[in-house]
């Protein structure tokens, strides 16, 4: 005898023979936790590397064996060295159920400067002041900036 589609619980199963000889088996069904899906991502903020972003992928719940698969095609769970763009991972568990995420690498602009010269003139001493003013643009802020001569 079956019984199927039990819902979670704890339920008793009582079998008697033909003498009659009885005995319960007490047995506990449990639900798996929803599938919840995070991580972890490293910007590819490596000035010389433009693929050295990183996304750490922390699954909970589901049942496992876990399969992963990415927009662009891995199926590991976890990215390493890779562009700045957009990714998405789809988690499937033993159980057919799925959870889907989109981690955004960013990287920034590449460090540019413009130095822009502001010249004063004094007719009556005859004198000339420069300023350089030093622009800088993309990378990482704070900048520091310092001259030669």
């Amino acid at each position: 005898v079956e019984r199927n589609n039990l819902a979670p619980g704890t339920y008793t199963v009582t079998i008697t023979d033909g003498k009659p000889c009885v005995i319960n088996e007490t047995f506990t069904i449990t639900q798996p936790d929803a599938l919840n899906i995070s991580g972890i991502k490293t910007d590819a903020l490596n000035c010389d590397d433009a693929n050295s972003g990183a996304i750490n992928v922390i699954v909970t719940g589901g049942t496992l064996p876990l399969t992963y698969n990415w927009s662009h095609g891995a199926t590991t769970e976890d990215l390493s060295n890779i562009p700045p763009g957009a990714y998405t991972v789809t988690v499937t568990d033993a159980n057919n159920c799925e959870i889907s995420e989109t981690f955004n690498i960013n990287r920034f602009e590449p460090l540019a400067v413009e130095v822009v010269t502001e010249t004063t003139h004094n007719c009556d001493t005859k004198e000339i002041t420069q300023n350089f003013i030093a622009k800088p643009s993309g990378g990482v802020p704070p900048y520091q900036i310092s001259w030669s001569s």
